[in-house]
């Protein structure tokens, strides 16, 4: 667990510095949407995120006790993406994406602990 507290905040200091990329966010559900219906163009852009989401959440598996995270690593990557480029910062200009994902994470990593 040393370098815990470190791993969390360089996240949501990387998380809070994209609040100015709203557009990246439209695309992103723009393009989910198009390729819906089309079987090649959707594996790819799920298999593209898949990995970028398991990436993010096995570098963040050393927050937990002994490196090991309560959930898969899609599952934890997935929840810092979303919250990274959400819409609620979109609506609420006192809500940060880092605050956001310093609370989930400090509270997944002490309930694993508990």
């Amino acid at each position: 667990m040393e370098g815990a507290e470190e791993a969390i905040a360089t996240v949501c200091t990387w998380a809070n510095g994209l609040q100015h990329e709203t557009d990246l966010r439209m695309l992103v559900l723009d393009l989910t949407r198009l390729v819906r219906n089309h079987t090649v163009l959707f594996e790819r852009h799920t298999r593209l995120f898949d990995e970028q989401w398991k990436a993010v959440g096995s570098r963040l598996a050393k927050i937990f006790p002994d490196g090991r995270s309560p959930v898969a690593p899609l599952v934890l990557g997935a929840l810092v993406m979303e919250l990274t480029y959400g819409n609620a910062m979109q609506l609420h200009a006192e809500l940060r994406a880092g605050d956001l994902i310093g609370l989930a994470l400090r509270a997944l990593r002490d309930a694993h602990r508990a």
